[in-house]
Formats: C-alpha cells, sequence, structure tokens
C-alpha cells in the first residue's frame, strides 16, 4: 500500500521528471520560433553586432573584471513558484529544491564569473566581468529548461521565461558564461579531422544531464571562492586547459599538475594547438552567454598532449561512433555530424559550438602550422 503523503508523492513526482529533463531539437526549434531567431547560428541567440568575422585566437580575447565584489543576491522571481514542487512552500528557489529532492553528484554554489558587457571587433572581442553565485543562474536558467517541461509545445506560457525579457540584455540580470570547446584532431596534410564527443552523466552534472555533448565544457569560474585568485583566473585560455585536464585526462580541474599545464602551453607556444573562438551568444534554453571555441591540435601533438585520454571522467564518458564508450573521434563533416545531432539528444550548446566549427573549417584546419611539421 502507497504510504505516501500527497505532498510526498508530488515531490517523488517532481523529482522524477527533473531527472528526466531532456531538451530535444523539436523544443528548441519552439523556443528559437518564440525569440524570433534564425538558426542561422544553430540554437543559439546572437545579436547582430555579436557576429564574427572569423575565428578569433584566444589571445585576442581581452577579459576585465570591473568588480570582484558579489552583489546582493535577488529574491527568487515570483513566476518561479509555478515550476516548484506542488505544495512545497518551504523552496523559494529552485536550487534548493533540486539539493533536497534531486541532486547531482557535481552541486555546489561556487563563484563564477559574469557577462556584464561584450563587445565584438573585426578580430578580437572584450569582456568585462563580474562576479556572481552559480545558484544565481541555476535559479533562473534551469528552471527555464524545466518550465519547458511543463508547457509543451505552447512556449507562450512560459512565465518565468516571459518574466526575464530580452536574454541578450546583458546588463538587465546576471549572466553566467559557458565555455564549449570543440576539441579536434588535425591531418594537416590531408586536411582530415576529428572531434570528440562525450555523453554526460546524468547522475552527476547539473546542467544538460544524460545528453551528448562536445568537450570538454563548462562554467567559466576561478579555481576557488578566495577572491585573491579572482584576476588571475580570470583568463580563457587557462580555464580551457583545466577543463580539457578534467574532462579527457580524469584530472581535478582546479589543482591540475603544473607538468600537464605546461604541456598544454608549450602546444600553445609551439604551434600545435591553437584556441580559437567561433562564436558568441545566448544558449535560448537556459539563458546562460555561450562561448563558443574550438581546440585545434595537430595530430602529432594530440597525441603527445593527451596520451593519457581516459574514456570516462567525473561528467562522463566519451563515446564512439559505435556508440560505445571510447576515445576515438568522430570525423569532422557536415554528414557525420548531423546524422549525430539526428540520432542522439544532443545539448544545444554542443550543437552550436559544432555549427560555428564547421562554418569555419576551412580557416581553422589549414590556417594554423605545427612548428614540428
Amino acid at each position: 500500500m502507497d504510504r505516501l503523503s500527497p505532498v510526498a508523492r508530488n515531490e517523488e513526482e517532481w523529482a522524477r521528471q527533473r531527472r528526466a529533463l531532456r531538451t530535444d531539437r523539436s523544443t528548441i526549434r519552439r523556443v528559437m520560433a518564440y525569440y524570433g531567431a534564425s538558426d542561422e547560428h544553430g540554437p543559439l541567440l546572437v545579436p547582430r553586432e555579436w557576429e564574427l568575422k572569423g575565428p578569433v585566437p584566444v589571445d585576442k580575447v581581452t577579459l576585465q573584471l570591473d568588480d570582484s565584489r558579489e552583489s546582493e543576491r535577488r529574491p527568487a522571481p515570483a513566476a518561479l513558484t509555478g515550476v516548484l514542487p506542488p505544495g512545497s512552500r518551504r523552496d523559494e528557489r529552485y536550487s534548493s529544491a533540486v539539493q533536497r529532492l534531486a541532486s547531482p553528484g557535481i552541486f555546489a554554489d561556487r563563484v563564477c564569473y559574469q557577462a556584464c558587457d561584450l563587445r565584438v571587433g573585426d578580430d578580437d572581442i572584450d569582456l568585462r566581468l563580474g562576479v556572481m553565485r552559480y545558484f544565481e543562474f541555476f535559479d533562473e536558467g534551469e528552471a527555464m529548461r524545466h518550465e519547458l517541461e511543463l508547457v509543451g509545445d505552447d512556449v507562450d506560457r512560459a512565465i518565468l521565461r516571459r518574466s526575464l525579457g530580452d536574454l541578450t540584455d546583458l546588463s538587465s540580470r546576471k549572466v553566467i558564461i559557458g565555455v564549449t570547446v570543440v576539441t579536434l584532431r588535425v591531418d594537416r596534410a590531408n586536411e582530415r579531422a576529428t572531434f570528440l564527443v562525450h555523453r554526460r552523466d546524468a547522475d552527476a552534472v547539473a546542467t544538460e544531464q544524460g545528453q551528448w555533448h562536445v568537450v570538454p565544457c563548462g562554467v567559466f569560474q576561478p579555481r576557488s571562492d578566495d577572491a585573491t585568485t579572482w584576476d588571475a583566473d580570470a583568463n580563457l585560455s587557462e580555464l580551457i586547459i583545466r577543463e580539457c585536464a578534467e574532462e579527457l585526462l580524469g584530472m581535478n580541474e582546479d589543482v591540475v599538475d603544473d607538468d600537464v599545464m605546461n604541456r598544454f602551453r608549450e602546444a600553445q607556444v609551439s604551434g600545435g594547438l591553437r584556441i580559437v573562438i567561433t562564436g558568441i551568444g545566448v544558449n535560448p534554453v537556459i539563458g546562460n552567454l555561450e562561448i563558443l571555441c574550438a581546440a585545434v591540435f595537430s595530430q602529432p601533438t594530440f597525441d603527445e598532449v593527451l596520451r593519457d585520454l581516459v574514456a570516462d571522467s567525473p561528467e562522463g564518458s566519451l563515446r564512439s561512433p559505435s556508440g560505445s564508450s571510447g576515445v576515438e573521434g568522430f570525423p569532422f563533416d557536415l554528414a557525420v555530424i548531423d546524422k549525430l545531432l539526428v540520432e542522439h539528444s544532443f545539448a544545444p550548446s554542443g550543437e552550436a559550438a559544432l555549427r560555428a566549427a564547421l562554418r569555419w573549417r576551412h580557416e581553422i584546419i589549414t590556417s594554423s602550422e605545427d612548428s614540428a611539421s
């Protein structure tokens, strides 16, 4: 006999629904239509003034931490109540409900960088930063994603989403920054490349759980909540190296071995590794700013720098073209990518990163030279 109270049953169903959230392509199309956005940049909201004229080298990105003081946390939006467990009044924030009823393995209210202002030039990018807490994003972004599950086909009924207005207006709310990277192993002699894909662990991660994704990806955040490190850690290249170490080498991203960090840095100096920005925009599903990148390794550099590549990391497992776990990459071409996107539940930011990298495929593959070649 079911002895659960009505409140407990509601909470159990809510937790099941939360764990099962997947953002399929039809949902993404509905959200893009809601914002009147084209699919020119894939599932990404990109104002004209943010459009790139070509790949931007990571060293052409200027990051300025204007204010490292944490501002007061805003009250939870009134519209949030629609996505909280029915009858559970004590949960005033979405993050607290998730923490209590459906907490993933990796879930902490850490300091993150906030996008305050963005300028995209002909061949450079300026981004002004502040700081915020992860749950400040989660209480809006993930709640918006959950709301999509509740409203079905009628995005106009998404009250929380409507209340946030123009998601590309960085001055209207606190906007967290996601960094999504397509890792390419390039055979330049034959102008061929492969890229890595992983499936995010549904029990470990807090966003895009259970979905296929490019790798690495992560939130732009300092290594610790110690404010003395925040200026130095506001470095996009170093963040990407740390994310590679975590998701491709199975290391703790906050304490990566110096030898490993130097291996990546030396590869950048030699030309065997180039990191470029391929796109920038707002994820229409969860509302964060996405910086789309490509980490372009020459074949010999990839094999050396990532010689200890692992199939499984704390956030998920690499997938092979056969669909099983493995370190074999996928051919970097349109037909393969289209097939991946149709056959698997793929994270919107991952799709956007692949589309952006494909757009600049020729420049990415042919314009860099490995000093060893």
